[in-house]
């Protein structure tokens, strides 16, 4: 065991060496035109051996691939897709990329998916189901998952139809093939759909369903709907909470073992405070719940709340560890809005200035402040905790340029994030091995990236070792590849 944790040691020692021969690469793409305020980007993923990212510029929708050296190889525009679009998802399993959308057309909301083949022909579009609104202003949105093997894509959404909640969703392959549809209503009207979905390798789909949250985000009731390949009906499984609430829920799979993870924060009652965590595994094979476990902390970190819970932190991340055991990533936020008024100054008729209110308006002030790590045994015992300290404000812009991204490891994790603690934001990234050992370090990004804005919070980890961060100056976007 020591040995194992001194090669532990030694490995991220090597990892966060600067410009070390084979160690971490810093790799930026030309730039591309975009308007950060109509246009949209993201990070796809591989296909072949370049890499796959999305742009939407002047309402066209575009896939650009990029070498392993960062150099533009092909443009694939997406010319069936209208520029009326309100979302747009992609799913890469290394040899195509599957792509779901949806727009308004008429009162029907419609959902579009259509493919990218290994030889970069687009297949048309085919139309995956349809949902009828009763006015322009309805908003129904499709959410995606994906299973681990990027074969198996789930989409689904929820919205109250005649006093009843409908879960309407549907489970297909990367070829879009169908495998499941669903639309199904719940007769309480309180059935509150949490925002986390898994998807196995097996292509069993899980959703939660709760009562609806007090304003400290618990619920005191908690289901697991399962719903099988082939089957057009969501079967709901009651989760026993005892006397706990829970919230900030995830879901996770293990399937190797077949086994499903439930995860998040648990309370007394819904109107205090969470105080732990839970999490409860749930067996595929046998269809029954495993075990539910509640672990209170000690928190090592207050930031000046002076309470021992888990307020204003939000869970980020679940994983799972290699020993059964299971990892919680929080990152506390706050988010505010201001009003703030200037004044001018009038002339009155004694030849007197009198302040007078000249513009009121609001500003919404993001925080995004340290993160914790909490990493629980196989037993739901506490075996560590550890926290990254950064502190980021912005202010009307949503926080793009805060919050952070992970590089997960089969040694550790890698935390990347800006510090804009000085005039100059850097790019810094920490360490964490499995033991709790952390290092934390800047990474020397250079004169032709320091100019950039890196959004860490967009970035996405495409292979084992590699992480891609957009980047945006001005009226350019661009993207940068770290690797070791």
């Amino acid at each position: 065991m020591k040995f194992a944790t001194f090669c532990t040691v030694l490995f991220w020692l090597w990892l966060i060496s600067t410009n070390a021969a084979m160690g971490q690469k810093v790799i930026v793409s030309e730039p591309e035109d975009i308007n950060m305020r109509v246009d949209d980007f993201a990070v796809i993923g591989p296909i072949n051996e370049y890499l796959a990212v999305y742009r939407k510029y002047n309402g066209k929708a575009e896939v650009i691939l990029y070498s392993p050296f960062m150099r533009k190889f092909k443009t694939i525009s997406l010319t069936s897709i209208s520029a009326n679009f309100s979302r747009i998802y992609f799913a890469s399993n290394g040899e195509s990329i599957a792509i779901f959308y949806q727009q308004r057309e008429q009162k029907n909301e419609q959902l579009y998916a259509l493919t990218i083949g290994k030889d970069y022909i687009i297949n048309p579009p085919v139309l995956l189901t349809s949902i009828p609104t009763q006015s322009s202003v309805d908003n129904i949105y499709f959410e995606r998952e994906s299973s681990a093997d990027h074969s198996i894509h789930f989409l689904y959404t929820s919205y109250m139809q005649g006093g009843a909640r409908v879960v309407k969703s549907i489970t297909l392959t990367q070829q879009l093939q169908i495998l499941s549809t669903t639309e199904q209503a719940f007769a309480d009207k309180d059935n509150y759909i949490a925002e986390t979905a898994a998807i196995g390798n097996s292509g069993n789909a899980y959703l939660l369903m709760s009562d609806k949250p007090s304003s400290k985000g618990l619920s005191e009731q908690l289901k697991l709907l399962q719903c099988s390949p082939g089957s057009n009906v969501w079967i709901p499984l009651k989760i026993e909470l005892g006397k706990h609430a829970v919230g900030e829920l995830k879901l996770a799979m293990n399937n190797p073992s077949h086994t499903l993870y439930v995860a998040g924060y648990y309370g007394e009652s819904r109107y205090t405070n969470a105080t732990g965590v839970f999490h409860l595994t749930y067996s595929e094979e046998n269809n029954i719940m495993v075990s539910t476990i509640f672990s209170p902390l000690t928190l090592t970190m207050n930031s000046g709340t002076g309470k021992n819970d888990l307020r204003d932190i939000k869970l980020r991340h679940v994983s799972l560890r290699k020993d059964g055991g299971i990892e919680f990533v929080g990152e506390r936020f706050t988010h505010q809005m201001r009003t703030i008024s200037s004044m001018a100054p009038v002339m009155m008729m004694n030849n007197g200035f009198m302040p007078v209110q000249d513009n009121v308006r609001s500003v919404h002030e993001y925080v995004y402040d340290e993160i914790l790590i909490i990493s629980l045994k196989e037993d739901g015992l506490p075996d560590w905790q550890q926290r990254v300290l950064k502190e980021q404000i912005s202010n009307d812009d949503g926080g793009i340029y805060a919050s952070f991204g992970v590089l997960e490891h089969s040694l550790g994790k890698a935390y990347f994030f800006n510090d804009n603690s000085n005039r100059r934001t850097r790019l810094k990234v920490a360490y964490i091995n499995g033991d709790s050992e952390m290092s934390i370090k800047e990474i020397q990004l250079g004169e032709d990236i320091s100019r950039w804005n890196l959004m860490p919070r967009s970035a996405k980890q495409v292979s084992s070792t590699e992480i891609i961060v957009p980047c945006v100056s001005k009226n350019y976007l661009c993207f940068l590849k770290i690797s070791y």
